[in-house]
C-alpha cells in the first residue's frame, strides 16, 4: 500500500474512526457487489484499543518496506490482485509480482478486496491450478 495512503488513513481514523472504517471498507468491496458491504455494527470498532492496533498497523505499514529484499525469497509465490481494488492500486501487486524471482501473477477481474469472499470458486480453480503447474 502507498505510504501516502497509509498517512491519509491514519490521519482519518483519528479524527472520524467511524466514517473512516465505512469508507475504508466501501472502497475495499467492489461496487458491483454491494450484498457483501457489512452493516455499520458489523465493521464498527467498539473500542479505543481496536483504533489503536488499527493505528500501531498502520504505522508498521509505513515504516517497513520489504522490496529491496523480495528478490532473496526462492520460494515459488502466487501473487493475486484484484482489478478494482481502490486500496492498493493495481501497479502495486504487479511490482511485488515483478520483484518475486519464483512467482506467478493472477488477475481477478471485476473484484475489489475482498474478492476471496466475492469470488471463491474462482479464487480455489486458480490456486489449485498454480499448485499443479508448481508440483510439476
Amino acid at each position: 500500500m502507498p505510504k501516502e495512503n497509509v498517512k491519509a488513513m491514519k490521519i482519518a481514523l483519528k479524527r472520524t474512526p467511524q466514517k473512516t472504517l465505512e469508507s475504508f471498507f466501501a472502497l475495499a468491496s467492489y461496487p458491483l457487489h454491494p450484498r457483501t458491504i457489512p452493516n455499520e455494527k458489523t465493521i464498527r470498532a467498539e473500542t479505543e484499543d481496536e483504533i489503536t492496533l488499527l493505528l500501531k498497523g498502520l504505522n508498521y505499514l509505513i515504516e517497513t518496506n520489504f522490496y529491496p529484499s523480495l528478490h532473496l525469497i526462492s520460494c515459488p509465490a502466487l501473487v493475486m490482485a484484484a482489478e478494482e481494488y481502490k486500496v492498493v492500486p493495481f501497479c502495486a501487486s504487479k511490482a511485488l509480482y515483478e520483484k518475486l524471482p519464483s512467482s506467478d501473477f493472477e488477475i481477478i477481474k471485476n473484484n475489489g478486496h475482498i474478492f476471496p469472499l466475492i469470488a471463491p470458486d474462482n479464487i480455489r480453480e486458480k490456486i489449485l491450478k498454480w499448485i499443479t503447474k508448481i508440483s510439476m
